[in-house]
């Protein structure tokens, strides 16, 4: 693990929803170095609140009440924007008093920082130190009814315009689309703002927003002429669903090996952030620089992960 970080001086971590089994992998190993994972259904993973939650270690079974409850205060995933405004030590809402004192450390998070979080960094003459440490892919979620197998950028950008109304203008059948979206500054509709929109809003119809990671992968299983977005790692492991699948992009199917290969074309990184104000010497650094040696990303990929920079096998 990580020189000088243990479970007493751990910082505290935030980080995107999809990045917490990561969070809590690294955790366990401070804990245990011998931390492993186990096999529960589809994925690695233990129940963890709702649905499978993949990379938890055994290593938590071994705490005493006491470093229980520490080490779940210390590693809290919120979701992206919310992990960002953690770094800043702003509050998540009004009624939020004194968020000082659940300021972050360190972050994981899906994305790098949106116009309005740099924003609020620059009012408080901060700046964020953003550092990619693993790979994931942007993905486009179908019912597994749809016949559309692959659709393009230029097509993809033309639905969540509203230009393109019909699944049969892209291969499919003479149905409609149903077009969901997220909500502005979560990870996904900032990633879909830059990678497939060129900076241009999405469809933002009040019904086809969809609040939270679970909102795209139930809607979709639920509505065979639905189509939204997530991240590979999210919809593959910790919200798998029978009822859904993951479409093509310009013909590239997502998977572990076009993502780390890159010709699945809408690849993207996961990012461990922190201030750049970080004591270089402080167990936050250490962590965050540890993340990036060879050893901290083979433990990236026992998380399922894929590794920002190839892993040698011994």
């Amino acid at each position: 693990m990580a020189p000088g970080v243990t479970l007493e001086n751990y910082p505290r971590v935030t980080g995107s929803t999809s990045t917490r089994p990561l969070g809590k992998l690294i955790m366990g190993r401070a804990i245990s170095p011998e931390a492993e994972l186990f096999t529960l259904g589809m994925g690695l993973g233990l129940m963890v609140d709702v649905g499978p939650v993949v990379g938890f270690p055994l290593g938590y079974r071994g705490l005493d009440r006491d470093q229980l409850m520490r080490s779940e205060s210390l590693t809290v995933h919120e979701g992206t924007h919310q992990s960002y405004l953690r770094l800043l030590g702003l509050p998540l809402s009004e009624e939020e008093t004194e968020p000082e004192k659940r300021r972050a450390d360190l972050a994981l998070i899906a994305r790098a920082p949106s116009e309005d979080e740099l924003a609020a960094a620059e009012e408080l003459e901060l700046e964020f130190d953003v550092r990619p440490v693993a790979r994931d892919a942007f993905v486009f979620i179908v019912n597994t009814q749809n016949p559309v197998q692959s659709l393009s950028v230029e097509q993809l950008r033309s639905i969540f315009k509203g230009e393109t109304t019909k699944w049969s203008e892209v291969g499919g059948d003479e149905e409609p689309i149903e077009a969901f979206t997220r909500d502005r500054n979560s990870g996904s509709e900032e990633l879909m703002r830059e990678l497939v929109m060129n900076g241009e809003d999405t469809i933002r119809a009040p019904e086809s927003v969809l609040m939270g990671m679970m909102g795209p992968v139930d809607t979709v299983a639920q509505k065979p002429n639905a189509i939204a977005y997530s991240v590979y790692y999210y919809e593959e492991f910790m919200r798998p669903n029978l009822n859904n699948r993951l479409l093509a992009v310009e013909g590239i199917a997502p998977s572990a090996d076009t993502i780390a290969s890159g010709d699945y074309p809408l690849a993207t990184e996961v990012f461990v952030v922190s201030r750049k104000d970080l004591d270089a010497e402080s167990p936050a650094a250490r962590l965050r620089d540890w993340l990036l040696t060879e050893d901290g990303q083979k433990l990236v990929a026992d998380s399922g992960y894929v590794p920002i920079v190839p892993i040698s096998d011994s």
